[in-house]
């Protein structure tokens, strides 16, 4: 009987680990993003998901016979159990395979929402299941087999170990379909790729032996932090009352030092570590990619996004350019990211934005950040994203006295190539116009996707900015245009003016930018060799201090000056919101603006920032705080002073990049001198973190 009753404990805990996953979800409120994860798993790997299920419905099987059939009463009591369970999981995936057969029959003018694809699967599969002997012995059982294995693999993508495309995979995939016509729908078939054998041992080797908690944050964290994701020991600090030039670039090219940062660039040498910034796929980011790759909507195309609520698609997109910004080691790549952003515009909440822009800041922005700049904006010109925002999708001629919708056409020449002062005319944005009718978004099956329609484009000829569209181009129209509007010198000048605005100073050097424009021109656009100029240049070496940074730079460099742990939740976004820079929420076409003005009306909500991230009191937002001043050295045993002066003479460098000056110094010597006599732990701890946030709110440090 004890060995009977030692079996039934073992197989029910067997059993419970292979129905885990459904209650699991259940439990957690999961159930429905559950659907879609499997549903998406069924639209594309129906056959892998029945692989998937094959083992555990097997397993199972043996598990339940031998509960019911040798371990007596407790093992049928037990073997029940472990049947609802599994059941529980298999029909989590059965919903999703009846949301995917849904999809597939989406009627014209659906919004397609989730229950509807569900309901509609749903009456199909039960259909189905009425056959005589196919239904029962064929289609249920393998509906049941293939709802497991989808439920398996939703379950992975949940807990955030779904691999995910890699930048070099983007690119290789955006290259061979650039140029094509309406090659939007070819990048978003393409995107997910296999990434490195080298990524995916290191993601498993991490993540293999704790795989029923790696959905913990907690666990992710302690995780980042064993990969380097944390602050050294030791830190060094710049010396000298100008900035360091090594502290300069990661300021500007860079969202500020992460900590040891600093020495790193030191020892590489500024031009190497300029060039290793420059090729992002060949930099490790496999600690970023843990915290920041959790987020499945970043990775669905606009059809299947359109299954999640908008709090959600807000929320995500948000968390992750955000804990980009703060943990990635392609910091360049990811400041480029930022500045297309701004420059091809989008806001999520025109029309259906909030559903297509995740797909736009994969397949255009973060695809082409640091590529071509024609690529870039032929991959806008059709983004789904960027067709609703501007109208392109209404741009259409149906009847010969139609007039072509000129949004996009404006606002491609205004600001996305020539500039406002292009020398573009009122004729060149119609004729511009023109040449985009015909351009639709699918509102039905493939919802979301991009296709043209000739019947409804302005096949005549058209001339733009004195150059010649022949009739009869169709499609290729586009083309045209985007290469005319990229090649026009204007389109350089422009293009090296922001740049330089962005890296150098709002007092634009204009030999430097004459420079870039000639490289821009020389090079056909390549982003690349623009950035290598504005950094090599003495104009970029000599504008240190200059600019201030915009609350998104603020609050990132804040996060990754002080080593902070966090995961982004909402408490930390409303700090940008009340600073005015939540991401992809900017109304106008021009993006947020680069110049200082309009951000010093937020200079107390940046104070109360650094006050609140200094003490530990944004929620979900952790600061090591001792850890930071004991590296640096600030802070002698037992939080005695070490030094008259010490702590000040440390901390002001190491967040400003040089000594502090004179009135600096004595400001924090002040509040030494008050609070120095605090006693006890709290006392210390105040004093520590009021001193680090004195610093953070400081103008030096809002400056870069």
């Amino acid at each position: 009987m004890l060995m009977a009753d030692t079996m039934s404990i073992f197989f029910v805990i067997l059993g419970m680990m292979l129905a885990l996953p459904g209650l699991w979800l259940l439990c957690s409120g999961l159930w429905p993003e559950a659907v879609t994860a499997a549903a998406d798993r069924c639209h594309r790997h129906s056959w892998s998901s029945f692989l998937a299920g094959l083992p555990v419905t097997a397993v199972m099987i043996v598990v339940t016979a031998i509960l019911f059939n040798v371990l007596g009463p407790i093992g049928k009591i037990a073997g029940l159990g472990v049947v609802c369970l599994y059941m529980m999981q298999a029909h989590t995936g059965v919903a999703g395979l009846a949301t995917a057969i849904g999809r597939r029959l989406v009627m014209p003018n659906d919004e397609q929402r989730g229950w509807r694809s569900t309901l509609r699967g749903g009456v199909v599969l039960e259909l189905a299941y009425l056959l005589p002997l196919l239904g029962w012995f064929v289609i249920l059982p393998a509906s049941i087999i293939i709802g497991s294995g989808a439920a398996n693999l939703g379950l992975l993508s949940k807990l955030k170990l779904t691999l995910v495309p890699t930048n070099s995979a983007l690119n290789e995939s955006n290259t061979a379909a650039a140029g094509r016509v309406g090659n939007y729908e070819q990048f978003s078939q393409s995107s997910v790729m296999n990434s490195s054998r080298r990524s995916l041992l290191k993601l498993l080797g991490v993540t293999g032996a704790t795989l029923p908690l790696a959905g913990c944050e907690g666990l992710i964290s302690s995780l980042t932090g064993q990969m380097g994701q944390s602050i050294p020991t030791r830190l060094t600090i710049a010396e000298g009352q100008h900035i360091d030039p090594a502290f300069h670039l990661l300021s500007r090219a860079a969202y500020g030092p992460w900590p040891g940062d600093l020495d790193r660039v030191r020892t590489t040498g500024t031009e190497r570590w300029i060039e290793e910034q420059l090729a992002p796929d060949n930099i490790d980011d496999a600690a970023c990619d843990l915290r920041a790759r959790r987020f499945e909507t970043i990775w669905h195309d606009p059809g299947t996004c359109y299954e999640y609520k908008k709090p959600v698609l807000r929320e995500e997109i948000t968390r992750h350019t955000l804990l980009r910004g703060v943990y990635s080691k392609r910091q360049l790549f990811e400041v480029m990211v930022g500045f297309w952003t701004d420059h091809l515009n989008i806001d999520l909440e025109k029309g259906d934005c909030i559903y297509l822009k995740p797909s736009d800041d994969r397949l255009v922005i973060r695809a082409h950040a640091l590529g071509k700049f024609k690529e870039l904006i032929r991959a806008s010109a059709t983004s789904p994203a960027m067709l609703v925002y501007l109208d392109g999708k209404e741009n259409k001629k149906e009847r010969p006295d139609d007039v072509p919708n000129e949004n996009y056409a404006r606002e491609l020449l205004e600001l996305h190539t020539l500039g406002v002062d292009g020398g573009y005319t009122q004729t060149d944005v119609y004729e511009a116009a023109r040449s985009l009718t015909g351009w639709r978004l699918r509102t039905g099956w493939r919802k979301g996707t991009v296709y043209f329609d000739p019947n409804l484009h302005d096949d005549g000829e058209k001339r733009v900015l004195g150059q010649l569209i022949p009739a009869g181009g169709g499609a290729a129209d586009l083309d045209q245009l985007v290469s005319i509007a990229c090649h026009h010198p204007s389109t350089a000048k422009h293009i090296a003016t922001k740049l330089v605005r962005r890296f150098v100073s709002e007092d634009l050097p204009d030999a430097l930018v004459r420079r870039v424009a000639e490289v821009f021109a020389a090079t056909d656009g390549d982003i690349k060799s623009l950035l290598r100029t504005i950094f090599a240049s003495d104009e970029f070496k000599s504008a240190k201090g200059l600019k201030i940074k915009r609350p998104f730079q603020y609050i990132v460099s804040s996060l990754r000056a002080v080593g902070a742990d966090t995961h982004a939740h909402q408490p930390l976004i409303e700090y940008l919101q009340r600073m005015g820079q939540v991401p992809f929420q900017h109304p106008t076409p021009d993006g947020y603006p680069d110049r200082a003005a309009p951000w010093t009306g937020t200079l107390l909500w940046r104070w109360n920032f650094a006050f609140a991230l200094a003490s530990n009191r944004v929620p979900t937002v952790t600061v090591a705080l001792d850890r930071l001043v004991d590296a640096l050295g600030a802070i002698g045993v037992n939080g005695a002073v070490a030094d008259d002066g010490l702590r000040p003479g440390r901390l002001i460098p190491y967040f400003i990049g040089r000594a502090g000056s004179t009135a600096e110094l004595r400001a924090l010597d002040d509040y030494v001198g008050t609070h120095v006599s605090d006693v006890g732990d709290v006392g210390r701890a105040n004093y520590r973190a009021e001193l680090v946030a004195l610093v953070l709110a400081s103008p030096a440090f809002q400056r870069c």
